[in-house]
């Protein structure tokens, strides 16, 4: 099936917000940490939940501490539940993931806490982020889709035109596949609410949005690049991406692949894949 294209592109400059709280452990019911371990009071730490269908945990911590025996914790609850424990890593890395393989069926809030063994305040650097499950008759796409798809375009921006590749920005992943869900849902795609969707996910002036049905992540991207105007979201100069895919099973083509790429430039802050 030949995709069904549609192109919208502001080019702006777009600030990543990031919510950060240093809140005290007591109070948030974390799982006790040593008395020695607290966190300097200028440490920070994002938490970016990437989904629906694959639920990965990302954390980023900054600190001017250097020390390599940080703990982290992962909590997680679902609905208006308590919060549970996850996940406790000692010696954790300033940047991590966690794969929740228990995928919540309803809306559910991850919490991050990391706390250093040495610092000024005796409460660890907290971040929450939440994870919303596709829509009724939904299904995600074949693992890997999105992935795929950004690294065609990333060879046809080197090839055709010796640009630098996109990178991809978990939370942008995750607008792009809400997006997907809600068109697959609809049976069919449009790029109202785009905005409004991409400054929830703390992006102010997304730069573009390319949309799709049907095709593989080949295919699809193939059809973009026919397209004036979608080639043009994809091939300009701008470095940071979200690829997202979700699969239709209502409407009049069930099985129908609906695709969403948005993208913008000069972000404060980069994920890796």
């Amino acid at each position: 099936m030949q995709p069904t294209l549609l192109s919208s592109m502001v080019y702006r400059a777009a600030r990543c917000a990031v919510a950060v709280a240093v809140l005290a452990s007591a109070a948030l019911g974390l799982a006790p940490l040593p008395a020695a371990d607290a966190a300097p009071a200028n440490a920070t730490v994002t938490v970016v939940v990437r989904g629906p269908g694959d639920v990965r945990v990302s954390w980023n911590y900054t600190s001017q501490a250097k020390q390599r025996d940080r703990v982290v914790s992962i909590e997680r609850k679902v609905g208006d539940a308590a919060f549970t424990a996850l996940m406790t890593r000692t010696a954790a890395p300033l940047r991590g993931n966690y794969v929740d393989r228990d995928v919540p069926a309803r809306v559910a809030t991850y919490r991050i806490a990391v706390a250093d063994p040495t610092g000024t305040s005796t409460s660890p650097a907290v971040a929450t982020d939440t994870y919303t499950p596709l829509p009724e008759n939904v299904r995600p796409c074949p693992a890997g889709w999105e992935e795929e798809a950004l690294l065609y375009v990333n060879q046809l921006r080197q090839q055709l035109h010796g640009r630098p590749p996109l990178v991809a920005d978990l939370r942008l992943m995750r607008a792009t596949n809400e997006r997907a869900g809600k068109h697959a849902a609809a049976g069919r795609g449009t790029h109202a609410g785009y905005r409004q969707d991409a400054r929830r996910h703390g992006f102010t002036a997304p730069v573009g949005e390319n949309i799709g049905a049907g095709g593989d992540p080949t295919s699809s991207v193939d059809g973009w690049m026919d397209s004036p105007g979608h080639r043009a979201t994809l091939m300009a100069g701008i470095s940071v991406a979200g690829v997202g895919c979700a699969i239709s099973d209502v409407g009049c083509c069930p099985g129908t692949a609906y695709w969403v790429f948005m993208t913008y430039r000069d972000p404060l802050v980069l994920w890796p894949s």
